[in-house]
């Protein structure tokens, strides 16, 4: 669940979250969960290089 992996990534303080961030057209459209919608990372303000290279680490052993 997209929830599950914001709560683990989240603890590192890397800007992550999910949800249908007012495109909720879209995520009908793709017949994605109303609730869970979609992950998004905040890549430029509010993410460093370092973060990113963590997000990475952090999301592999989640995602296999």
């Amino acid at each position: 669940r997209h929830s599950d992996i914001v709560s683990a990534i989240d603890r590192f303080n890397i800007g992550i979250r999910y949800g249908d961030f007012y495109a909720r057209r879209l995520v009908d459209h793709l017949q994605l969960d109303p609730v869970e919608g979609v992950i998004r990372v905040s890549m430029v303000h509010y993410n460093t290089a370092d973060e990113i290279a963590q997000l990475i680490k952090r999301l592999e052993p989640l995602l296999s």
